[in-house]
């Protein structure tokens, strides 16, 4: 149950810093001061995650997983969206 606990804490966190980078980057149309390569190792994690809670299921942390996994293919599509090459000249 302990590490439960901690499990939800983590998915919080990880829902409170996704949703307003997700607004913020709408609101602005642009998402050039966020990192492509972090993105895709973060929904990396994410998939990884799922996969072990997936293993140990109970319906709460499947569900968080499933949650999480929307969120950050929403923020990895709105980074995809609003990036734009900075110009080098």
């Amino acid at each position: 149950m302990g590490s439960e606990i901690l499990c939800y804490i983590c998915y919080i966190i990880s829902w409170y810093s996704l949703i307003p980078a997700i607004v913020r980057m709408v609101k602005r149309k642009s998402s050039t001061d966020y990192s492509i390569q972090s993105t895709l190792m973060q929904v990396a994690y994410n998939i990884i995650w799922l996969a072990y809670v997936l293993f140990n299921p109970t319906f709460e942390l499947v569900l968080c997983a499933i949650i999480d996994i929307i969120l950050i293919f929403v923020y990895t599509f709105v980074i995809f969206k609003f990036h734009k090459e900075k110009d080098n000249t």
